[in-house]
């Protein structure tokens, strides 16, 4: 178990919060921040250079006006609704199922889409909504999972943090 003190009292926290992994994205972040120049596909964050912050957020007029005419909504109210917890997978799931259809050909219904912060949530979902610890094991080994690395985070973090056991292979 690991201890924190919070205004002057001792907490004992359960022990997967103490998991060494959990630093690690902490530490890859850092090193790509320090480092610009460096290729690392460790953290799974995103290239700078692909993507324009301010094009994107000139651009949420149009997402806006879309919002509104769609809710039958003023645009006023779409904006502060912008502000506020709203729909768990997403608010664009709609544009999203339009866009596979027409780019790829696929037809998904928007209920179907969800959309999360990154690829480890993601797994978490996966893995919390398709995983049945009473009847399935995961495998997974160096080749294919570091436990150290990003993958490794939400394949061993989520079970330890459910406290299920996890083994090397």
């Amino acid at each position: 178990m690991a201890t924190e003190t919070r205004h002057g009292e001792e907490l004992t926290l359960k022990g997967c919060f103490a998991d060494e992994s959990l630093n690690v994205m902490n530490f890859l972040n850092e090193v790509v921040v320090r480092y610009p120049q460096a290729v690392s596909f460790a953290p799974g964050r995103p290239a700078e250079e692909h993507f324009d912050v301010l094009g994107s957020l000139s651009k949420i007029d149009l997402f806006v006006a879309h919002r509104a005419a769609a809710l039958g909504w003023n645009r006023a109210a779409v904006y502060a609704d912008l502000g506020q917890y709203n729909r768990t997978n997403g608010i664009i799931h709609e544009l999203i199922a339009r866009q596979l259809e027409k780019d790829e050909g696929i037809r998904a219904t928007p209920e179907s889409i969800m959309v999360t912060a990154g690829a480890q949530e993601g797994m978490v979902v996966l893995l919390a909504g398709l995983f049945d610890p009473a009847t399935d094991v995961l495998l997974a080994t160096a080749s294919t999972v570091s436990p150290s690395g990003p993958l490794g985070i939400a394949w061993t973090g989520m079970p330890r943090m459910r406290a299920r056991p996890v083994m090397p292979m």
